[in-house]
């Protein structure tokens, strides 16, 4: 579950502890966080936090921090070299191929026309995200 769009999940939860901690001291005292200058400065509270989350927090994930995602990136990243270098055997072995014969000829024809994918981009390093 996300944080919503609004404040409105924040500002619940605010509500709720804040309704069971004074039922805990006192039962009946909880309906205090119904009074209308009580929930405004509840939704307040909520407010702030909503935006700390929202718009000043921020996710960061790298090498110490995932450990394990980030050795799967390094290995893909490798798996993805070792493809290239596969391709460009293939690619290589099709063009010093003398193709015999028509339908031969055709096969070389139509992977000689094939588009090669651009270099290949490197890994990330670390990802930032947000908080939604």
């Amino acid at each position: 579950m996300g944080l919503g769009n609004d404040k409105t999940i924040a500002k619940n939860e605010f509500v709720a502890a804040m309704r069971a901690r004074l039922e805990s001291d006192q039962p009946g005292l909880g309906a205090n966080v119904d009074d209308p200058s009580v929930n405004a400065n509840l939704g307040a509270l909520g407010e702030a936090v909503y935006r700390i989350a929202t718009v000043h927090a921020e996710t960061r994930s790298d090498a110490a921090a995932d450990s394990a995602f980030w050795q799967w990136v390094t290995d893909v990243d490798e798996w993805l070299h070792d493809l290239a270098t596969w391709r460009q055997g293939v690619t290589k072995a099709f063009a010093d191929w003398t193709a015999a014969g028509a339908a031969d000829q055709k096969l070389k024809a139509d992977i000689a026309a094939l588009n090669a994918p651009g270099s290949l981009p490197g890994p990330p390093t670390f990802m930032k995200g947000k908080i939604k």
